[in-house]
């Protein structure tokens, strides 16, 4: 799971969409799914997201945070995700940022130059 400002790492790393960081929004990307229909989706923020083990006897359900060590979530635990309800400030230390420049320069993305007038085009 992801929030736009994590969607450029994380969830492209697995196979998930690229969510602008204007957008308020939470991303969930299965890693290494075991079914075809495990998809990516784009969730409203405002949503609780929980994971638990279907299988009452299920004990290798590992989860992952950033910055932090695998734990496991046994049976009859859950864990709930949400966005906070306040944002980070970022500090952007190029003069005339472009998150679509930025995009384009780190994915070595191919085409038309795109101004740097609007930090969020």
């Amino acid at each position: 799971m992801a929030t736009p400002t994590g969607s450029t790492s994380y969830t492209v790393a697995a196979g998930g969409p690229i969510v602008h960081p204007g957008m308020e929004a939470l991303t969930i990307a299965p890693i290494c799914p075991l079914s075809l229909s495990s998809r990516p989706i784009v969730l409203p923020p405002r949503l609780t997201v929980s994971i638990w083990p279907l299988d009452p006897e299920e004990r290798s359900l590992k989860l992952w945070a950033d910055g932090t060590l695998a734990r496991t979530v046994l049976p009859g635990q859950r864990v709930d995700i949400r966005m906070a309800y306040c944002a980070a400030q970022f500090v952007i230390l190029r003069e005339n940022y472009s998150f679509y420049q930025s995009l384009r320069e780190k994915l070595l993305w191919r085409g038309t130059r795109i101004p740097y007038d609007n930090p969020y085009r």
